[in-house]
């Protein structure tokens, strides 16, 4: 993202939409950035390559905690 951090990126997002569900895809990520991230609200980081089995699995635990919650 040229123009918004990865943290920027989700602050918009959760100002435009408060609650949404995020799952960032990334094919690098340092350990800063990742902190920067998750203390930003990113429910899960997936690391490229992934495959459906990985999205699937994410997405499963993401909707089990929204529903605990």
């Amino acid at each position: 993202m040229p123009k918004l951090s990865p943290a920027a990126l989700v602050d918009e997002l959760r100002r435009i939409a408060p609650g949404i569900p995020v799952i960032a895809m990334t094919g690098y990520i340092d350990h800063d950035v990742h902190d920067q991230v998750v203390r930003a609200g990113v429910d899960f980081v997936l690391q490229k390559p992934f495959d459906v089995d990985d999205l699937m699995r994410e997405l499963r635990q993401l909707f089990d905690q929204r529903a605990i919650a």
